[in-house]
């Protein structure tokens, strides 16, 4: 049984099993980094709406 790997289905089924790998692993790291927005005060949220209103002034 001669396996020419270009035509092989194993390549395929290895970059496939890959990708599911990295994907794995990248969601779950992600995952235990408990990402969070933050909070602003309504201090902190008045300025941006400002600095909004300034910017879209601009155009």
């Amino acid at each position: 049984m001669d396996l020419d790997w270009p035509q092989s289905g194993y390549e395929i089924i290895h970059k496939w099993f890959t990708r599911l790998v990295v994907a794995g692993i990248i969601y779950t790291q992600l995952k235990e980094l408990n990402l969070k927005y933050p909070t602003l005060s309504k201090e902190q949220h008045q300025e941006l709406l400002n600095a909004k209103t300034i910017l879209e002034s601009q155009k």
